[in-house]
């Protein structure tokens, strides 16, 4: 679509240069290519110089990275109290963090393996006694929390994604993936901290 817009001071004979459309575009043989073979008062104003081929509908330059919108930074995990956590997310489960293998870790890097020792939510697909892979909160615009490593031996409370994505629905099958701020030690004060936000829960 070419579209003009001149003031309405314009002189009339202005204004009949700048909508003088050569309509034979449509029914010519060839179709025209350009811009200016529709409209040519555009040709003055350089509109494509950039491009080489002066394409009718051409590619905008790239912009600036500093240009787009970064989406902001989310406070540290440790600046959000337990309780709120375990007020918001779906699941909630206790785990105990079982050894992995060299092979494990050459093919598949950056997973856990962990023993489902309780749900302390709603019900979770992942029953107390299975061993399920975990991965690490990953975003690519957020960067991840330096703390939360699950160390092999230790128990920990976890927070996996639940079924809020309707095109990734969590089964008994699937691995845990866990939240931002998806992992806590499993201690008597956080045990505290945990119903406290139980009593609170808004799903």
């Amino acid at each position: 679509m070419v579209v003009a817009y001149y003031s309405t001071h314009t002189p009339p004979a202005e204004i009949e240069r700048l909508t003088s459309y050569n309509f034979s575009c449509f029914t010519q043989l060839i179709a025209c290519a350009h811009i200016e073979d529709l409209l040519p008062a555009s040709k003055e104003w350089h509109l494509y110089d950039e491009y080489q081929s002066s394409p009718t509908v051409p590619i905008p330059p790239p912009r600036p990275e500093s240009s787009y919108a970064k989406m902001p930074i989310p406070p540290p995990c440790s600046n959000i109290p337990v309780w709120a956590h375990a007020r918001d997310v779906r699941y909630t489960l206790a785990v105990e963090v079982l050894p992995t293998t060299a092979d494990d870790q050459k093919y598949d890097p950056g997973m856990a393996k962990v023993r489902v020792v309780t749900s302390l939510k709603e019900p979770a697909p992942w029953l107390p006694g299975a061993i399920v892979r975990t991965y690490h909160y990953g975003n690519g615009s957020i960067p991840p929390e330096k703390d939360g490593e699950l160390v092999s031996g230790k128990r920990f409370i976890v927070f996996p994604v639940g079924n809020d994505e309707r095109h990734d629905i969590v089964t008994k099958d699937s691995p845990i993936k866990l939240e931002r701020c998806g992992v806590l030690e499993d201690t008597p004060e956080i045990r505290r901290e945990l119903e406290k936000g139980l009593r609170r829960t808004t799903r």
